[in-house]
């Protein structure tokens, strides 16, 4: 149930984001912070396909997570 709740304020607040000036960049950082902490991960990462389709690290929980998602 805790997880439910958890997961419901994650939503509100990144609804909350969405405005017209809204910074993809905190977005996506903020995202990958609420995963760790809604799925109990020690780091996420959020990788995005590009136009060749070769994935690229778009955010990362931490810098130190960062060698993790780049190979």
């Amino acid at each position: 149930m805790a997880q439910q709740h958890g997961l419901a304020q994650t939503l509100v607040e990144l609804a909350d984001t969405l405005v017209a000036d809204f910074d993809v960049v905190d977005f996506l950082h903020t995202l990958v912070l609420r995963c760790t902490e809604l799925f109990d991960a020690a780091e996420a990462g959020l990788m995005l396909a590009d136009q060749r389709g070769g994935l690229r690290v778009v955010a990362s929980s931490s810098e130190r997570a960062l060698p993790l998602w780049c190979f």
